[in-house]
């Protein structure tokens, strides 16, 4: 589960976007920070325009202005940082459901990996008993015991088992692919997953603390009712609605209130001629 959640790329591209989210709230606010422009101008102009401006002008004129503005109420402005962080919120909802999704579908691969496994096993446990059956056979025949049906049965047992092999076998392939997928490793990466000891897992769940709560099958269901409840309550998809739903009434209010709210600034300018020649 660690290195999925380090290397799944679906993960990845959700934490991606969940800090881009924080980019966009605070260039909404940045609408509220001050603005300063500095700027220059040189104009050459003409005699006449020189002459007909009665000696305020020259040939050469240089100037530099600055202005400072500082928006002190917006509705548009402030609904746009509401919304923002909304979406945020929205972001970092969907990055936990991408989390929740890399934990399940590792658990799955793992659990479907360690089943295909034992398939194959088993499988090949049956291949190597059909074999000493057919070997048993071939002796009875030799020695006049048994005819060549029981040798041909037991032939066509094992073919049907080497099948059977093979179909395991691909799908312990299959399941190993889906695995490696999951943890962004090389596709055909081949890998042993350990075998766990079930006793050792049996006992931790044996000395977990809600199993003391437990007396009967009423209370299991009390308890199945209870994780159900705190699921529907946590779970990402169903705030990512609700977030979506907030979202669009801010949109709403914000309309509503742009036909009497004014839109508030301050601002000033200043003009400084540097030279006129």
């Amino acid at each position: 589960i660690a290195e999925g959640l380090e290397n799944n790329l679906a993960y990845q591209m959700a934490q991606k976007e969940t800090q881009i989210a924080e980019k966009d709230v605070a260039l909404a606010k940045s609408n509220y920070l001050p603005q300063i422009e500095v700027s220059t101008t040189g104009l050459f102009l003409d005699e006449n325009s020189v002459n007909s401006s009665f000696g305020a002008k020259g040939d050469f004129n240089w100037a530099a202005d600055a202005s400072f503005s500082q928006l002190i109420l917006s509705e548009p402005a402030i609904a746009n940082i509401s919304i923002q962080k909304l979406l945020q919120e929205s972001k970092e909802k969907a990055a936990k459901q991408s989390e929740l999704d890399v934990v399940l579908d590792v658990v799955t691969a793992y659990s479907n990996y360690q089943q295909a496994a034992s398939l194959v096993e088993l499988q090949n446990e049956n291949i190597r008993v059909k074999k000493q059956n057919l070997s048993i056979a071939v002796n009875k025949e030799k020695v006049g015991y048994s005819g060549e049906s029981d040798v041909y049965r037991w032939e066509t047992e094992l073919a049907l088992a080497k099948t059977d092999f093979n179909v395991a076998e691909s799908q312990l392939k299959s399941v190993q692919y889906q695995l490696n997928q999951i943890l962004n490793r090389s596709v055909n990466e081949e890998f042993i997953l350990e075998n766990p000891d079930n006793s050792e897992y049996l006992s931790q769940i044996a000395e977990a603390p809600i199993l003391s709560l437990i007396e009967n099958p009423g209370n299991i269901q009390i308890l199945a009712n209870f994780l159900t409840d705190e699921a529907m309550k946590n779970l990402p998809e169903m705030q990512q609605l609700e977030l979506a739903l907030q979202v669009q009434e801010r949109i709403l209010t914000s309309d509503k209130r742009s036909w009497y709210t004014p839109t508030i600034a301050l601002a000033a300018s200043y003009d400084y001629p540097i030279s006129t020649v």
